[in-house]
């Protein structure tokens, strides 16, 4: 199914548009294209993301349809498909009923995917790190014999496989 040409947008698209600009990005309007493509393109701080526009309160149709809970029309099924394609190569998608929720989406790709849980463990790391450094640096300042080498690079190693498993103790993913 695709969607016919000059759709009207969602009541709210027009305000959304411009609260966008007014932070700084760029928008383009593509409601009226057909399918697969979305409602809108934003771009902000050297990012994408494609924002498919719902009015206040339907934004979660989706997340609903997927639970069980309704059935979607043809249209919001292509839509569904289109967000899954672009997901599905990394393209991030917002299904939006304000500007915050552009732009926390925006945000939300700025925030760390982890975070320190254990500041001891990452002052070790960066002993350990550093230690690591140091030796391999030793080794392309000096001349010393094979087996020496080896020695320094199982010492730089075992350096660095200490700071692996300090990182994974020090740091937690979200």
């Amino acid at each position: 199914m695709t969607r016919p040409k000059r759709t009207r947008p969602d009541s709210n698209q027009p305000q959304i548009m411009e609260d966008c600009r007014d932070v700084g990005m760029i928008v383009w309007d593509t409601h009226d294209l057909a399918t697969p493509i979305l409602d809108m393109i934003a771009f902000w701080r050297s990012t994408v993301i494609v924002v498919e526009v719902k009015p206040e309160g339907k934004g979660n149709i989706f997340t609903r349809f997927e639970r069980g809970e309704i059935t979607l029309t043809e249209s919001e099924m292509a839509e569904l498909a289109s967000m899954r394609a672009l997901e599905a190569v990394g393209v991030p998608v917002v299904v939006a009923e304000t500007a915050e929720d552009v732009i926390e989406a925006f945000l939300a790709l700025d925030e760390p995917r982890w975070r320190v849980v254990d500041q001891e463990a990452m002052r070790r790391l960066n002993t350990a790190m550093g230690d690591a450094l140091t030796v391999l640096g030793g080794l392309a300042a000096s001349a010393m014999s094979p087996m020496r080498f080896r020695e320094r690079i199982g010492k730089a190693l075992n350096s660095l496989e200490a700071a692996h498993d300090l990182l994974c103790q020090a740091t937690q993913f979200k």
